[in-house]
């Protein structure tokens, strides 16, 4: 684990979830839908990458134009991108 300070306002990277123009954020409906587990594991490493920045492989990876992926490993060996 990443050792970082919890006080609002020292993320280096603020992560953002996709919003469509209907205003529908389908990746957080999606997280929603996860096992407690599964969002633990997700929303640690998106914490990892707000407050380590920059991080590269295998965490993040670039997808170009200022966009980047950020994978996780869950349970039972499933990887997300």
């Amino acid at each position: 684990m990443v050792p970082y300070p919890l006080t609002p306002g020292l993320k280096r990277l603020p992560a953002r979830f996709y919003r469509s123009d209907s205003g529908r954020e389908p990746v957080h409906e999606w997280l929603k839908g996860l096992e407690p587990e599964d969002r633990k594991a997700i929303g640690e490493d998106i914490k990892d990458v707000e407050f380590s920045w920059p991080i590269g492989m295998p965490l993040v990876r670039s997808l170009g134009r200022e966009l980047w992926e950020a994978r996780s490993s869950l349970a039972h060996g499933r990887n997300v991108r």
